[in-house]
């Protein structure tokens, strides 16, 4: 493939009709604002000439856009010499969007607490949330690089409702759609997939998943004994022993005031409310036995 870098006005570069590669708004206005910032673009965007021989862009078209945003009267482009067929334009296209590197995240927020400047971090699109998160998965994990393979369930519309409404019955026991799992567990996956579809006559993944997660709430109790007897946690979701997530609002009200009463009169401290719960309890089983 033979190509070129060329100056050009952005104003007459055809723009990609449709295009995989979603920024959000936010992304956007941070994109047009380091290119005021530059006065020009530091990445070049990738043009091909189209079947009506005009110039459109195949990889950049938030670039090319966020540059006449910016005023930009001039960028820089690549440009592809070839003649590009359709379907290698669009393979083009879908490979620039498709195969990009991973971040070293702890390499990562070592790079961002060497700036010091906080309009240079601004600048980075970073944001120390995001830094805070990286250390947070490091300290979860503490495998740097770590190499996966991901696996990707199609929902429709209602069933991610029911998907959430199973985790929020689960609680914290389920609490990301993003699952790590080793190779061995995900075969233990396909078998008890395998099974339930079977037992059930479902043919569809998705259906089969959300099986899964509605017989794992059925299993609540189950789930509460594994969380109990598991010297190597000092928390339980709350769901384990109230079998959902949520409870009446009324009963909450209530609760509520109890245990901002004993915050008022400090037998207990303000993040120990499920430290009150339990001397409620110790209280109440004390009085049963007597």
């Amino acid at each position: 493939m033979e190509t070129e870098i060329i100056k050009i006005d952005p104003r007459k570069i055809k723009l990609l009709e449709v295009n995989a590669r979603y920024m959000k708004p936010e992304e956007y206005e941070k994109l047009v604002s380091n290119i005021k910032k530059d006065g020009k673009l530091t990445s070049v965007p990738f043009c091909y000439y189209n079947e009506d021989n005009k110039i459109e862009v195949l990889s950049g078209n938030h670039r090319v856009m966020a540059s006449i945003e910016a005023g930009l009267n001039e960028i820089q482009v690549m440009l592809c010499k070839d003649k590009l067929s359709k379907d290698k334009a669009l393979a083009i296209q879908l490979s620039h969007n498709s195969i990009v590197g991973q971040d070293d995240e702890e390499l990562l927020r070592k790079l961002y607490a060497e700036l010091e400047s906080l309009e240079f971090k601004e600048y980075s699109g970073l944001t120390d949330d995001f830094i805070n998160f990286c250390k947070q998965t490091e300290k979860d994990f503490k495998i740097p690089n770590l190499q996966y393979q991901a696996i990707n369930l199609l929902f429709l519309p209602k069933e991610i409702n029911d998907i959430k409404n199973c985790l929020e019955d689960l609680g914290e026991l389920l609490n990301s759609f993003t699952i790590l799992a080793n190779i061995k567990d995900y075969d233990n996956y396909l078998e008890t997939s395998s099974l339930i579809s079977k037992c059930l006559n479902i043919k569809n993944p998705s259906t089969t998943f959300l099986s899964i997660l509605e017989l794992s709430k059925q299993n609540i109790n189950n789930l509460k004994k594994i969380a109990f007897d598991n010297e190597n946690i000092d928390y339980t979701p709350i769901s384990t022993i109230l079998g959902r997530s949520d409870i009446n609002k009324e009963y909450a009200i209530t609760i509520d005031n109890a245990l901002n009463k004993m915050v008022d009169k400090r037998i207990i401290k303000k993040n120990e409310k499920g430290k009150g719960l339990y001397l409620l309890a110790q209280e109440y089983l004390k009085n049963i036995k007597s």
